[in-house]
């Protein structure tokens, strides 16, 4: 999901559980941006996706992040009134949570009557979903085609607001008309360290070397330390809350087919293979090697696509012309014909 303002040329990418539902309704609400939560025509091919699930409405998988998956599609483009020129010369910014509280989060979110310890251990057979909001990485959600992050700015979930400020000074929004947060309807939990044991905390490093390697958030290797410091972060401002607030509550609207997103937990046991034809875990630096030929292709449709657009335009324009014209003459003729009429 993102949301954009032409007029301020700034994109939000919303990166699930970090906030990004709140932010995005702010946005929208009192400083005039368009949320977009869209499906691409070519979805099962863009996403490898060989479980085609018709319940399935929205952008949700397990390749593609927020950032490549709208920003590659004509159809969404067209849809978005973006240009590959505009997303190259637009403020991108995005907020992003700590990854280990991010984890937890998740799974309250999504999935909490299993059991936190055996839940990241079903990666590969979870729904699009719930890979998404969980398991997807927040690194791949800001990834340009070259492997690069493509934003500008980003944010911290740890101290929301004052980030927020940050963005809305830099798009000179000086005047602040909307209210902070609000904790209303949220999920109430435990703070996260609380949820790791010594071989959960291997396994969740190995699901978010990814945000580790490209944000200051600091890896932590035992669990004595985690749970003694609770801040697994290298930025002293960053404190996190002790009772952890679900900010996207709001996403729920979004999640209306519960068979996507809904599994018993008999599937944990199981021997499941992976859904996908391309391994889930794909880093960033690999992400520019699945579609550099792909890419190129969509930006040709792209600009096909506005160059049609700006030859209707004109041929809407002449055929206007053309309509004034016609209307003049036939004026001019009626008031001839009544003139002949009133001398006969």
């Amino acid at each position: 999901m993102c949301s954009i303002n032409h007029d301020l040329k700034a994109i939000f990418i919303h990166v699930h559980k970090t906030g990004g539902s709140y932010i995005a309704s702010v946005l929208k609400q009192y400083y005039g941006f368009e949320t977009y939560y869209l499906k691409r025509p070519d979805h099962d091919t863009f996403c490898f996706n060989k479980r085609k699930n018709p319940h399935q409405k929205n952008y949700e998988n397990r390749v593609h992040g927020v950032y490549i998956y709208y920003k590659t599609s004509p159809h969404l483009n067209a849809k978005m009134n973006m240009t590959p020129q505009k997303w190259e010369s637009y403020y991108k910014f995005t907020f992003l949570r700590n990854p280990y509280d991010r984890m937890v989060s998740g799974w309250n979110h999504m999935n909490p009557k299993i059991q936190f310890s055996k839940y990241v251990t079903m990666k590969n057979v979870v729904s699009d979903m719930e890979y998404i909001h969980v398991f997807m990485s927040q690194a791949k959600h800001i990834t340009n085609e070259r492997g690069q992050i493509a934003v500008q700015f980003i944010g911290r979930f740890e101290r929301l607001e004052e980030d927020l400020d940050k963005v809305l000074d830099h798009l000179k929004i000086y005047y602040r008309i909307h209210n902070p947060y609000q904790r209303v309807n949220s999920h109430i939990h435990a703070h996260y360290s609380t949820y790791y044991d010594a071989p959960t905390l291997h396994i969740v490093n190995q699901l978010i070397q990814d945000d580790l390697k490209h944000f200051d958030y600091e890896k932590c290797e035992k669990i004595e330390d985690f749970k003694k410091t609770e801040v697994a972060v290298k930025d002293e401002n960053n404190l996190l809350y002790h009772t952890t607030i679900n900010l996207d509550e709001s996403e729920n609207h979004h999640e209306e087919e519960d068979e996507e997103y809904q599994f018993i937990e008999a599937t944990a046991n199981s021997s499941v293979e992976a859904t996908t034809s391309v391994e889930a875990t794909t880093s960033v630096e690999e992400l520019h090697f699945i579609y550099p030929q792909y890419h190129q292709e969509e930006e040709k449709k792209i600009e096909s696509m506005i160059k049609i657009n700006e030859s209707l335009d004109k041929m809407i324009q002449e055929l206007q012309v053309d309509l004034d014209l016609n209307t003049n003459s036939l004026n001019t003729n009626s008031l001839n014909t009544n003139s002949l009429n009133t001398k006969s």
